[in-house]
């Protein structure tokens, strides 16, 4: 039956599993956001020249960061994707530059760092708000009699 399929129809099953796989990377990374309760964070702002996808020439095979763009402004955008490149065209110095202009996320152990970092901040500002007396809180000035 292999052999009787049509170049479209094969090109329809190979994008159908590429599909099923991206749904299966969402699911994961949902899953993992509810058990660690990882909330958005705007890792850089852009401006000419940086740009995001430079994995797609850097790191052809492995490479893949999943984030969001939001874009403030009107913005122009090229995309594809990374298999329609041809990596012959990228020499040594360009893919250099690449990674120079591209946005440098921060690794997972510094991000899980940060994000201990502000679990004990919060329980320590939750402390210290226990703390205070709460006899002293300002009153609003409804409540004020002259």
């Amino acid at each position: 039956s292999e052999l009787l399929l049509s170049a479209g129809e094969k090109r329809q099953k190979e994008l159908e599993a590429e599909l099923r796989a991206m749904q299966e990377e969402i699911r994961r990374t949902r899953r993992v956001e509810r058990e660690h309760g990882h909330a958005a964070v705007v890792v850089e702002t852009l401006y000419p020249p940086k740009f995001v996808g430079e994995l797609a020439v850097t790191d052809p095979w492995q490479g893949k960061a999943q984030g969001s763009i939001i874009a403030d402004t009107w913005v122009q955008m090229l995309c594809f994707n990374r298999k329609q490149i041809d990596h012959t065209m990228f020499d040594s110095a360009t893919v250099r530059r690449l990674e120079a202009q591209a946005v440098q996320f921060p690794r997972d152990a510094a991000l899980k760092k940060h994000d201990n970092k502000m679990v004990q901040w919060r329980e320590f500002r939750q402390n210290v708000l226990l703390e205070i007396r709460k006899d002293r809180w300002p009153v609003r000035k409804e409540q004020v009699v002259a």
